[in-house]
């Protein structure tokens, strides 16, 4: 319980560990790059960039549009 008025309570108290943190933690475990949530924050190689435009333009995607 939160007793401070100006700190809202969490709407999340039960969550627990995320898939997020503990695909993280393996990550950093093994020594892998983390291919999750938005990472790695480096630009990939320029021929795999070519590639995927290449199939995205293709309409090779698996995502909704």
């Amino acid at each position: 319980m939160n007793n401070n008025p100006l700190i809202p309570e969490s709407k999340l108290p039960a969550l627990g560990t995320t898939i997020f943190t503990q695909m993280s933690a393996l990550a950093q475990q093994h020594q892998a790059i983390n291919l999750s949530q938005g990472f790695p924050d480096f630009d990939g190689p320029r021929y795999l960039q070519e590639r995927l435009a290449y199939h995205v333009a293709q309409g090779r995607i698996s995502t909704p549009r």
